[in-house]
């Protein structure tokens, strides 16, 4: 699975929109689609697993779920 540093606040549904550079990444490197899972952190809410919620041509937005680890 794919681990992603977000600067957002983690929590049960939240929204992640990323930039240019990490929604270049997991579209058109690493590519990702709608419905599949990344694992990311903060530094600070711990680790979070979340799904690719919509794939723009420069914007990828993400959908927290739960936390992983603390």
């Amino acid at each position: 699975m794919i681990r992603l540093f977000v600067p957002h606040d983690l929590a049960p549904g939240a929204t992640l929109a990323l930039d240019e550079g990490q929604s270049r990444y997991l579209s058109a490197v690493m590519r990702q689609a709608v419905g599949d899972a990344v694992a990311v952190f903060n530094g600070r809410d711990g680790e979070w697993r979340a799904t690719v919620a919509a794939v723009g041509k420069r914007a990828v937005s993400l959908t927290a779920l739960s936390q992983t680890r603390r």
